[in-house]
């Protein structure tokens, strides 16, 4: 007999333990424990945040950088890059205008003159993105050794969608 059978066996054969304020409410369907189970989920549901996706950023759409579109292709919207001394701040929104909760995988590319090329990506997973929801992000372009672009070339080389539960 190995040591976890023998666990199992001992769990099954404790009766419900007393409890200062009484016996154990019972676990199976119909019994306290429901009762008290669909409480405990209506009082989570009510103290629940407001249903706002979460997002790498906090998203203001006030916030200058995400206010300039330079590039819209399906879901994704590209804004006006930032330029560092080490690279391309690069402002991008996800919009699911579907009506399916969804997982995205969106490839960019980052061009500019000297040679400069990056690949950016934005994976959304997890719960997925609501219908009309929107996830804001900020990436960051690089290419070592290549002079940072003024005016780069950001192109939306993929967007794949995929509706939450084909995963």
């Amino acid at each position: 007999m190995t040591p976890a059978i023998e666990v199992a066996r001992t769990a099954e054969q404790t009766p419900p333990q007393q409890s200062p304020s009484g016996p154990t409410a019972s676990v199976g369907p119909g019994g306290e424990n429901e009762a008290a189970q669909k409480e405990a989920i209506r009082e989570r549901a009510a103290g629940a945040a407001s249903g706002d996706p979460a997002s790498p950023q906090p998203y203001d759409p006030a916030d200058e950088d995400f206010q300039d579109p330079i590039v819209t292709k399906g879901d994704v919207t590209v804004y006006r890059p930032t330029a560092t001394d080490s690279g391309l701040i690069v402002p991008v929104t996800v919009r699911n205008r579907g009506k399916e909760t969804a997982f995205y995988d969106v490839a960019l590319e980052v061009t500019g003159p000297g040679g400069f090329d990056a690949a950016l990506r934005i994976r959304i997973r997890g719960a997925g993105l609501d219908p009309n929801a929107t996830w804001p992000t900020e990436l960051t372009a690089t290419d070592p050794g290549k002079p940072v672009p003024a005016k780069p070339a950001i192109t939306v080389v993929k967007i794949d969608k995929r509706a939450y539960g084909t995963e």
